[in-house]
């Protein structure tokens, strides 16, 4: 029987700008679709906080990352995890609750009301995770997608 992996701390950091290529290639490790063009595009656009991105860090590689985006509703301030990743090669080693942990100190220390984040249904590690943490689900959305590039003309239409 193969002995566990040995525990991994990590240290979280603000997104620096040389980040970008790794960054890139974990959220496509997510099946997020971004390449490392069009993220970098995003850098520079107006829409792209950078800030938002924390890091995690074990001997000084990235092997993790999330968004920690902050709102205020009428419920009061809130912060919104996205995108958390951790690379394949290090799942299951507690690394996604130690970036959850982090997530809820930085919430208490900004005063928000509470933390929001979406999951995919299908990702099951991804929900017990977050139910093991106290997550509850709060709605049920309905991803719709109408793919145009696939479409055909109906024959006699232009």
């Amino acid at each position: 029987m193969p002995r566990p992996a040995a525990p991994i701390k990590l240290s979280f950091r603000a997104f620096r700008g040389r980040d970008l290529g790794r960054i890139a290639r974990l959220n496509g490790e997510a099946g997020v679709n971004f390449d490392h063009e069009s993220e970098d595009k995003k850098y520079w656009d107006e829409g792209f906080h950078p800030e938002q991105i924390v890091v995690g860090e074990h001997g000084g590689k990235i092997i993790g990352k999330m968004d920690l985006v902050e709102g205020v509703s009428s419920r009061g301030r809130f912060l919104m995890i996205s995108r958390l990743v951790v690379t394949k090669t290090h799942r299951g080693r507690g690394l996604g609750r130690a970036f959850v942990d982090y997530a809820v100190k930085e919430a208490k220390r900004r005063k928000c009301a509470s933390i929001d984040l979406y999951v995919s249904a299908s990702n099951a590690g991804a929900i017990a995770l977050y139910r093991s943490v106290g997550f509850k689900p709060k709605d049920v959305d309905v991803h719709m997608q109408l793919e145009l590039a696939r479409r055909r003309p109906r024959a006699g239409s232009r």
